[in-house]
Formats: structure tokens, C-alpha cells, sequence
């Protein structure tokens, strides 16, 4: 894992679907792949190479999330997409808090209300957190 830099202007919409995925699991598959299929395949972005190696452990078995990787990738207001971690959460990178709203209605329109979605500034900072003093007491 390695940190990346943002831009403060970008927008990230979150869709997580109705199933969860085991880390634990995630990894037992991603232990069980052949050698050479251990590392994600990387994109070229204005902030650096970016990749997630547990896709090939995750999307094999759970279908839906390389479909909707794909269908986000296809869209035109995103910018990068990939899954979060050993999903079962698939996230897009976009331009403005409109295009992650537009987006998210078009998959809502396509594929339903069955899975959550949000739209959020991908780098908050202190002012942007609702109730952090409530977050930060837990």
C-alpha cells in the first residue's frame, strides 16, 4: 500500500452492494493464485500507477463487482475506478460533486436500488465532517 496525493477538487462515489466479502476470504483466494496473477493490473494516472491486487482473488467469484468496475469505467464523468480494499465496495473517482450525482442516478436508473451508493469529496477536511465531535466520543 502506498499513500497517494489528490486533488483537494475531486469527488468519489462509493457503491456498495447488497453482499459483503470476507477479508479473510479475500486473502485465502488471493494465497491460492498462481504466481504470476498476484499483481492487479495498473493503470496510469495523473497520480501515479494505482492498482488493486485482490481483484483478481475477488472478481472471479463475485461477478457483479467486475461488472460494475467495467460499467463505471465506461461512463464519462469518471475518472478512475477500482475496487476498495477486498471489496465488496467499487469506487469512482469524478470531476465535480454534479457528475458523482449523475452518475450515481444513471446507475440507480441501470441497475437499481439494491446497492448503496454515495457521492462524496474525496479529501475532506475538518469543516466538511458532521457530527465529528459525535464520531470522535464513539
Amino acid at each position: 500500500i502506498e499513500p497517494r496525493v489528490f486533488p483537494d477538487d475531486l469527488w468519489i462515489c462509493l457503491f456498495k452492494p447488497g453482499f459483503a466479502i470476507s477479508t479473510a476470504e479475500a486473502y485465502g483466494a488471493y494465497v491460492r493464485l498462481a504466481a504470476d496473477c498476484k499483481r492487479g493490473t495498473e493503470t496510469d494516472t495523473r497520480w501515479g500507477n494505482l492498482r488493486n491486487d485482490l481483484e483478481a482473488a475477488v472478481l472471479p467469484k463475485y461477478l457483479f463487482l467486475g461488472l460494475l468496475k467495467d460499467w463505471l469505467k465506461e461512463q464519462s464523468e469518471t475518472l478512475y475506478a477500482l475496487m476498495s480494499g477486498s471489496g465488496s465496495t467499487v469506487f469512482a473517482i469524478v470531476p465535480s460533486q454534479a457528475d458523482g450525482e449523475t452518475l450515481q442516478g444513471r446507475f440507480r436508473a441501470q441497475f437499481g436500488e439494491q446497492t448503496w451508493s454515495a457521492v462524496c469529496t474525496l479529501n475532506p477536511n475538518e469543516n466538511d465532517w458532521i457530527g465529528k465531535q459525535d464520531v470522535a466520543n464513539w
